[in-house]
């Protein structure tokens, strides 16, 4: 599941400010049991990042799975495997582009090839 969480900033430098804006929240993908996934509260998922070593200048941070705090139970997902979806959906697209017409099932046929 998508999970948008907050950005967390520790060890700030106390001798540094920050002049521009800020990105306050990033997009990570989530797998657990259903139960755990409903029960998140706010502020149990957060994207931290050590920044004690920033000096001053311009910084683009990048965040890793271990950036990424999350409860027990509850996995950062890199990369959703979708090849089941498309094995079980294939067939249904398939009827559906040919019940619609010839032009469907070439628009399906476009799509695939660029998939």
């Amino acid at each position: 599941i998508a999970y948008t969480v907050p950005v967390e900033l520790q060890n700030f430098p106390p001798n540094l400010e920050l002049t521009s804006e800020l990105v306050n929240a990033v997009e990570v993908r989530l797998r657990a049991a259903p139960g755990i996934i409903r029960g998140l509260a706010p502020g149990e998922v957060s994207a931290r990042m050590d920044v004690s070593g920033f000096g001053e200048g311009q910084h683009i941070i990048q965040f890793t799975t271990d950036s990424i705090r999350v409860p027990f139970g509850v996995k950062v997902v890199k990369n959703v495997d979708k090849s089941g979806f498309m094995a079980i959906s294939k067939p249904i697209q398939d009827k559906l582009a040919k019940d619609l017409g010839p032009h469907s099932v070439q628009v399906l046929e476009l799509v695939r090839a660029v998939n």
